[in-house]
């Protein structure tokens, strides 16, 4: 079995020779991972999630109209659930007289008609470019609007079992107005310390933030259904405070807040869907499968959450950080994480909060969180990669027609994220014995997964670490739109020019240009122009 071990360099200190023991570490660590992968039994390599017969009786019995094949949260992939079941669940959700009302066709059309020249006048003082993406299909004066439909995505993980309301926006007349929304407040989200963008930033963050309090308990918590409660009110003083906090900074025009917030509402306010040949209208929030429903959650959870949150406990709070709808807290004792609790139960009525308290390990995201026996001695949680008990890992098969490597990227960048995801050697091992069996079961040839697994090492979590939060410093990032200007700059001799400039530049003590991509590979001219070629482009 082809496996081997790399081991890093630590940065700008050079290469050294390998010593006795580090030649002993790798050996065994290599033989440790080669016993692991012979270990595992023989899987069946499965080509299809399903077998053509099971198949075929499926579509006999969905063609009858007596079973549903439906999508599962928790990436459970497809399922079949009875017709009846579906139905009563879905309707069970849509007659909840405090999120939706039923309406008729007729009266949808005429609503949305108004609807256009509303937001017609509403953004008219923008950009013709912002103004002509955002009325691209609003102009349907004649024929009549397609409204979006409501589907469910599965939870077969909740007891009982129930669904997660979708409305699909796509190509809806008010989706481009959508997207513009959600553009405007994204990149002011980013500027936001306690929301999360993924969970490598959360691993990178809590690692950068070793506690001196060894007694901390650790909470997560949930929203249920926060998409379907948010009140107009609400969201539109969330909204003014989030963008004229955003104008004082600098971040934002002033005089496009109120164009945002008028565009909010109209979303709001119209927000159709159709189901069994039947129509209703959202009452509060806007629903999942737009583009703006996570950002304008994320808003209003910034407003009514994490600020009174965190300036209410101060600094009992020893880590904070939100994922949407998700939160993490490291707390310093028993009294405070259960006063945090009752806190959250009494915010608002309409949040209500699924809370789980823990003073050993937790799980949040796709990461457990837990304290490792040196816990006492260096105070850091220590992380690794976590899976859903009921995921069923499915992978595109390698019998699917891709290219080689759409397969091998897929391996790669589970790996990558299983060293990004785990602080100690040991539980990227763990991640990779798992990944080598899931990936065996979609059958991927050994052959493949050992030249693909020896390409990926639990160094990567070290390189994205340093690289990411290096002295408390974000990275600055310059980007060039590719067209028929820039395509003739000559990138490689400005910064062969340059880069003696920019490197001596006061308060640079490392080069701040680390990486770029353009259309040509420029790796080896910036490294033979790089007087500190540690850095990796």
């Amino acid at each position: 079995m082809a496996l081997r071990v790399r081991v890093a360099n630590p940065g700008w200190i050079p290469p050294t020779p390998m010593s006795f023991d580090l030649k002993a570490y790798a050996q065994i660590t290599r033989n440790a991972i080669t016993q692991a992968f012979r270990a595992l039994p023989a899987p069946i390599p499965h080509t299809r999630n399903i077998d053509g017969r099971r198949i075929g009786e499926l579509s006999r019995l969905t063609r009858e109209g007596n079973v549903r094949v439906e999508l599962a949260d928790k990436n459970m992939g497809v399922v079949a659930v009875s017709a009846s079941w579906y139905n009563k669940e879905a309707y069970r959700q849509l007659n909840d007289a405090t999120a939706y009302v039923a309406t008729d066709v007729n009266a949808a059309q005429a609503q949305l008609r108004t609807a256009m020249f509303m937001l017609n006048s509403a953004v008219s003082a923008l950009e013709p470019k912002e103004k002509a993406f955002i009325l691209l299909h609003t102009n349907e004066s004649t024929s009549p609007f397609a409204l979006p439909y409501f589907y469910l995505l599965l939870k077969l993980h909740k007891t009982p079992v129930v669904g997660r309301p979708i409305v699909s926006w796509h190509n809806f007349a008010l989706g481009n107005a959508s997207s513009w929304v959600d553009a405007q407040l994204q990149p002011l989200l980013r500027l936001e310390s306690s929301v999360l963008s993924s969970s490598n930033v959360f691993v990178a963050d809590k690692l950068a933030a070793p506690t001196d309090q060894r007694e901390c308990w650790l909470l997560t918590a949930d929203v249920a259904s926060l998409y379907t409660v948010m009140p107009l009110l609400a969201v539109v003083a969330a909204l003014t405070w989030f963008l004229n906090r955003h104008a004082t900074l600098g971040n934002f025009a002033r005089n496009r807040i109120q164009t945002v917030i008028a565009v909010v509402r109209i979303l709001m306010a119209n927000s159709f869907l159709v189901f069994d040949d039947k129509v209703w209208r959202q009452l509060c929030g806007i629903p999942m499968g737009t583009h703006c429903g996570p950002t304008i959650a994320n808003v209003l959870l910034l407003h009514l959450l994490d600020q009174p949150l965190l300036s209410t406990f101060g600094k009992r709070i020893g880590f904070y950080r939100r994922f949407i709808d998700d939160l993490f807290v490291r707390v310093a004792d028993r009294k405070t994480a259960l006063a945090l609790r009752d806190w959250l139960h009494a915010l608002q009525p309409w949040l209500k909060f699924s809370v789980n308290v823990h003073d050993t390990y937790i799980e949040f995201m796709d990461v457990l969180v837990f304290k490792s026996p040196g816990f006492l001695t260096h105070g850091r949680l220590d992380t690794a990669m976590h899976t859903k008990p009921m995921s069923r890992h499915l992978y595109v098969p390698f019998s699917s027609f891709h290219p080689r490597h759409c397969f091998s990227g897929i391996v790669i960048a589970e790996l990558i994220r299983a060293a990004q995801l785990s602080s100690q050697p040991i539980a990227f091992l763990r991640s990779c014995v798992l990944l080598y069996q899931w990936f065996r079961l979609r059958g991927y040839p050994p052959s493949f997964l050992d030249k693909w697994f020896a390409r990926v090492s639990w160094s990567t979590h070290r390189h994205i670490r340093k690289g990411t939060h290096n002295n408390n410093t974000q990275p600055l990032v310059c980007v060039v739109p590719y067209d028929t200007a820039t395509s003739r700059i000559r990138w490689s001799e400005l910064l062969a020019q340059s880069w003696s400039l920019i490197s001596s530049a006061p308060g640079f003590s490392t080069p701040p240009i680390t990486a770029w991509r353009v259309q040509r590979k420029l790796g080896a001219i910036f490294n033979a122009h790089n007087p500190n070629n540690h850095q990796r482009a």
